[in-house]
């Protein structure tokens, strides 16, 4: 049950980081920060539960961050490239690849934590 929990969070989390990336705010407007903690009060984690979580988020928080910071870097040159007046498919096409490679990165980032949890 711990680990089902602990997964569950884990996913809003990240979730949440993903949404802000796209610029959306998840659920009813929160922040995912905000929302993050909704849950785990909501779910009724023992003060373990909630303890061995923050444990694992805090020991991989530089790399989620750094792997969501290249995500939105990619996507903020994408849009770039794709609005541009002067674009041309090529461009466009790298643009995308990059965002890919990115986003990619960051989901095997997210696989790792879950492992871990």
């Amino acid at each position: 049950m711990k680990r089902i929990l602990s997964l569950t969070l884990l996913v809003l989390a990240l979730g949440g980081g993903v949404l802000a990336v796209a610029g959306q705010s998840p659920g009813d407007g929160l922040l995912p920060r905000e929302a993050f903690v909704r849950t785990l009060v909501r779910l009724d984690l023992s003060d373990a539960q909630k303890k061995d979580v923050a444990q694992i988020l805090a020991s991989r928080k530089a790399e989620a961050r750094a792997a969501f910071e290249r995500v939105r870097t990619a996507a903020d040159g994408f849009r770039m490239a794709a609005a541009s007046p002067t674009a041309d498919e090529a461009s466009v096409r790298q643009a995308f690849r990059v965002l890919a490679a990115a986003g990619e990165e960051a989901v095997v980032v997210k696989t790792r934590i879950m492992a871990e949890v």
